[in-house]
């Protein structure tokens, strides 16, 4: 029973540390392309159509 918590204790963490490996992985790749596509320098688009 002891072994049983023990690995999903185990299986918790791993998957944790998985998350967090993979958010930050994420969170770099956005930051590479908004440096890449030079996202501050880019204007906003019109809501509506202007004529």
């Amino acid at each position: 029973m002891s072994f049983v918590l023990l690995l999903c204790v185990l299986m918790s963490a791993l998957g944790t540390a998985w998350l967090t490996h993979r958010h930050r992985a994420a969170v770099a790749w956005d930051r590479e392309l908004d440096v890449a596509f030079s996202v501050g320098s880019r204007r906003e688009l019109p809501l509506h159509r202007v004529l």
